[in-house]
């Protein structure tokens, strides 16, 4: 019964929430950058069992079925953004700045992550390793919703700027997706061994077979001419196979359904059935991602000393990473244009992407760990998308002096 009641407030605050932007454009700015997402996650918070325990563990667990098709159908639509025409089109040297950025503040945070989880727990050095991918492959993702308040305020000359972050923001997040896919494949604990590669690299040749077997599903059942609503049918039954079957084996559901997406993206035309697909779960993105914010929240525990350490440890080595990950990635660029050397304050925001590997993590991992991680990662996400509008629009503001 609880679990019933749970689902319908779920579903009634993101229906609420999805009508409406996060905030009126009409407000101040101040006030604007405190209702950037993070509002949804201190609501779930008060739904979760420290408070109304309206949304309890047993009832998280329950929600199962349900997390499996969000991380999906997430996963699956960022995935589908990538077919070959829309990267060509890109500008010249995007995607690899994106890369760089992302790489450079997954290495920065990771080892500092793994060292602290090493002196201060007891937990196994493979759930320690999990962990510390995944607070690394949260930090390396950057949200859009910072960037979209700060546009609003911007002028002519911050439009190049723009584009770079918007840019950045779009991509960087396929390597926090990738490495988050790589680490559950090669250390979490799966239902049954094989000896046929080394490294259980096994497991990761099986998500990435996973994700090409039910992309070429789709594409096969798509074929024939089909109405919007059999396309619908056909996509919400291989986003919940692609990701039900990989959370069976504890494996990365979002990183399989990202596969799956990116094949799809590749084997139809951009004119005739990716359009019709991406329609359909474009309209479901914002509904399913305030689902997921209020559910990190119900996942958050009240914070010890110790957690809001550990949390602001990790935003500090997050910015030191997108800092230098912006520096070094934008160098030949700067020689033609005006770059800021700090131009990683722009994308601090850690956005959807990164707190959906967490959620996944607290449903793949099982361990005591595993929820002081998502504690502290969930706090640091909220003190990154308060801090972000800010250094974002300081960012800007010096690109615009130096243009001037």
């Amino acid at each position: 019964m609880k679990a019933l009641i749970a689902a319908i407030v779920l579903t009634v605050l993101a229906l609420v929430g999805s009508r409406r932007a996060f905030v009126s454009g009409k407000l101040p700015f101040a006030v604007q950058t405190l209702f950037t997402g993070a509002e949804f996650i201190l609501i779930g918070l008060l739904l979760g069992s420290d408070f109304l325990n309206v949304i309890d563990d047993s009832t998280l667990e329950l929600l199962r079925p349900f997390v499996c098709v969000i991380l999906g159908w997430v996963g699956f639509l960022f995935g589908l953004q990538f077919d070959r025409q829309t990267v060509k089109n890109l500008p010249r040297g995007f995607v690899a700045m994106s890369a760089i950025e992302g790489a450079i503040t997954f290495a920065a945070v990771l080892p500092v992550a793994w060292f602290l989880l090493m002196k201060t727990t007891n937990a196994t050095s493979e759930v320690i390793a999990v962990a510390a991918v995944a607070l690394a492959a949260s930090a390396a993702c950057t949200g859009l919703t910072a960037l979209a308040l700060v546009e609003k305020r911007g002028r002519p000359g911050s439009r190049p700027m723009m584009t770079l972050l918007r840019s950045t923001s779009s991509l960087d997040p396929a390597v926090g997706v990738i490495a988050a896919g790589v680490g559950l494949s090669l250390f979490a604990v799966h239902p049954f061994d094989a000896v046929s590669f080394p490294m259980t690299l096994q497991w990761l040749v099986i998500s990435v077979c996973l994700g090409s077997v039910t992309a070429w599903i789709f594409v096969s059942l798509s074929l024939t001419r089909t109405s919007q609503a059999e396309l619908t049918v056909y996509l919400l039954g291989i986003i919940a196979l692609a990701g039900g079957v990989a959370f069976a084996l504890h494996l990365s559901a979002l990183f399989v359904s990202f596969v799956c997406g990116l094949v799809v993206a590749n084997l139809t035309h951009v004119g005739s059935i990716r359009g019709r697909v991406m329609t359909i779960v474009a309209h479901g993105d914002r509904f399913l991602y305030l689902l997921l914010l209020v559910l990190a929240g119900a996942y958050w525990r009240l914070p010890d000393i110790r957690v809001v350490f550990a949390a602001l440890v990790y935003v500090g080595i997050r910015l030191l990473g997108k800092v230098t990950g912006g520096y070094l990635s934008t160098r030949r660029l700067a020689r033609h244009h005006a770059v800021p050397p700090l131009i990683g304050l722009g994308l601090v925001s850690q956005g959807g992407m990164g707190l959906a590997i967490i959620v996944e993590l607290r449903y793949v991992v099982d361990q005591p760990l595993v929820e002081v991680v998502t504690s502290v990662a969930i706090m640091a996400i909220i003190i990154n998308e308060l801090l972000a509008p800010w250094l974002a629009i300081r960012t800007v503001g010096r690109t615009e002096e130096s243009v001037t």
